[in-house]
């Protein structure tokens, strides 16, 4: 008697491993202690420290290089999106929706590595579009505005890999947006060259001379070229 087959459907209502849940469980108290840190620990000394670091040792320069990693808001905000990406992979796969669910599209290769490049994609679009809003985002930011940048990108992140189909359907537009930029580009340099490379048309001329062995115009008094000639 055969051993009884399990269908992957069985196999995904299993939920996670053991190791995943306790990657789950170190992501989510880093991204804890990362936001906390980013919202108590003023980085201004450590990078001031940094630009003159001629009589600082090798440890100091270091720790207060860590410091500045971890804590300072630009990379700060880059490293809890990376990390609140892959804690949304993790709660695809852990199910946090209704089991039994028919569930959209899914990303199985590699989930965790590709969770951890949207989280930044994401993290450069929306950094790249607060740049063109104002010119220092960054610059001494309050706790507020580290609250929304911090909390806003952690969510997108993590809704990116919860549900794959929506980071899929945000790149198809950014290459049709870029694909449509490039075309009209391209189109509009045709046309110019197009246009400055044509040559005036040339006024229409009669050629007398070809219609008259001698040069002149026919007589009207040609019985050939009366008008009506020929319909008898």
């Amino acid at each position: 008697m055969s051993a009884p087959t399990t269908t992957s459907e069985e196999n995904d209502v299993q939920g996670i491993s053991a190791s995943e849940a306790f990657l789950g469980i170190t992501v989510l108290t880093v991204w804890l202690l990362l936001f906390l840190g980013g919202i108590l620990i003023d980085t201004g000394p450590f990078r001031e420290t940094l630009q003159s670091p001629g009589e600082l040792a090798s440890t100091e320069i270091a720790s207060n290089g860590m410091v500045v990693l971890l804590f300072y808001t630009v990379t700060n905000i880059a490293i809890l999106c990376c990390l609140a990406s892959v804690m949304g992979a993790i709660g695809r796969r852990a199910r946090l929706g209704v089991d039994h669910r028919p569930e959209p599209l899914q990303d199985n290769v590699n989930p965790y590595i590709s969770a951890l490049f949207r989280g930044f994609f994401i993290y450069l679009s929306l950094v790249s579009g607060l740049l063109v809003l104002t010119e220092s985002p960054f610059e001494a930011p309050s706790w507020q505005t580290y609250l929304r940048l911090a909390g806003s990108l952690s969510l997108f992140g993590f809704v990116a890999s919860y549900n794959p189909a929506i980071f899929g359907g945000l790149m198809f537009k950014a290459n049709s947006l870029l694909d449509s930029n490039g075309h009209q580009t391209s189109g509009s340099a045709t046309n110019v060259a197009s246009d400055e490379d044509a040559s005036p048309t040339p006024p229409h001329t009669f050629d007398t001379a070809a219609r008259s062995p001698a040069g002149v115009l026919p007589s009207l008094d040609d019985p050939e070229i009366k008008l009506g000639a020929g319909r008898d």
